[in-house]
């Protein structure tokens, strides 16, 4: 059909009928706009979102719109606008491997090809102690009223938890703002000799979770998405051991998420509880999302303190599917060069550096020879 080469599609209805035909054009819907066109905002056609949730597609806007104001909408009908972001050759499309892999996100995603991109190694004999990295205060963590949280199985590359209600405030850290959690997820690989996006002197580990974050100040995840600093993200490294009680708060409910983009709303536990404690040591990076489109507005922060869970909670991660209906593994993208960036450590244990007081290891063996030389020409 002529209408799957198109890149965009516009489509209006009034009713359940037009959607119900608009689906058996078999397009893979992944992305769409639900506008209301009432005054009030309210959309007086549930059967037809219903209908449209039920293609598996990502809802990313729903209802509310100021959508009399747009042209060729009559406001005092309850027209329902369908925007079609992609359709089954559309160009958004990302994927871990094939055409789609990494090694062609920058073709639709230019910042993937940036100088500051995200995971990386990271080489703990070039880490620099800096002294004003303070604890990070996760008091907020422990909250749990007036918050939903989300299980989400997100287009089919990772396990997410959205939360809406109250937010939840970071701090501490040497942040240069408060930041509000958003969601977290993971990332993780087909065996347990493989999985983290970041790797420690080379070194892989079995899955690793990313608490995403953004700046109070900007208002949203999406405001922040571009905006230098907009993001903080602290991220967490697994290892296999003993049985987390404490994850089955979480996995229970996986077996509702195989699918792709099938979602349910879980009763809402502490985030505190699936963290190390206390969570004090972190090294320190500026980098980007390490998904499309690869913004480089993230302060990186990865806990030197891996969370122990069970083998056989991993192949809770591993049953899921992705959007092709194969299981939904190694979700992580190829470590990135580490260019002129530098990082940062929160513990002398890491290094003898100190970037806090500006002397490093090079300019402290300068100051030395300088002082030997000198005492050398008084003694001759």
């Amino acid at each position: 059909m002529t209408i799957l080469k198109k890149k965009k599609i516009y489509i209006g209805f009034r009713n359940f009928h037009f959607v119900h035909y608009y689906l058996q054009l078999q397009l893979e819907l992944k992305e769409f706009y639900i506008l209301s066109a009432h005054a009030s905002g309210h959309c007086a056609s549930p059967e037809a979102i219903k209908r449209l949730k039920e293609s598996k597609s990502r809802v990313l806007w729903a209802c509310g719109s100021p959508a009399h104001k747009m042209p060729l909408i009559n406001p005092s009908s309850c027209l329902v606008l369908i925007f079609v972001a992609a359709a089954r050759a559309g160009v958004t499309d990302w994927s871990y491997t094939g055409p789609h892999g990494p090694n062609h996100w920058h073709l639709d995603f230019p910042h993937c090809a940036g100088m500051t991109q995200s995971p990386i190694n990271i080489n703990t004999g070039d880490v620099l102690y800096n002294k004003a990295l303070k604890p990070f205060d996760l008091a907020e963590y422990s909250k749990t009223k007036q918050i939903t949280m989300h299980l989400v199985n997100k287009g089919g590359h990772t396990a997410e938890v959205e939360y809406t209600g109250d937010q939840i405030r970071l701090r501490g850290g040497n942040l240069p703002d408060i930041y509000i959690l958003s969601q977290f997820h993971f990332h993780w690989g087909s065996a347990s000799r493989r999985g983290s996006e970041h790797t420690l002197d080379g070194q892989h580990y079995p899955m690793e979770l990313h608490l995403v974050h953004y700046q109070s100040h900007l208002g949203s995840i999406n405001n922040a998405l571009d905006q230098p600093s907009g993001l903080a993200v602290l991220g967490y490294f697994f290892k296999i051991g003993e049985h987390n009680d404490n994850f089955d708060q979480l996995l229970k409910y996986f077996p509702q998420i195989k699918e792709s983009d099938q979602h349910v709303v879980i009763p809402t536990f502490p985030l505190l509880d699936l963290l190390p404690t206390p969570t004090v040591n972190y090294f320190r990076y500026d980098g980007s999302l390490t998904t499309p489109p690869c913004h480089e507005s993230v302060i990186w922060s990865l806990s030197t303190q891996p969370i122990e869970v069970a083998e056989e909670q991993m192949e809770a991660f591993r049953g899921l599917y992705d959007s092709t209906n194969h299981s939904l593994v190694d979700d992580f993208r190829p470590l990135q060069p580490l260019n002129e960036r530098t990082v940062q450590v929160s513990h002398r244990d890491f290094s003898t550096e100190d970037t806090g007081s500006y002397v490093t290891s090079s300019a402290a063996t300068i100051s030395l020879f300088t002082l030997l030389s000198l005492w050398a020409s008084k003694n001759v």
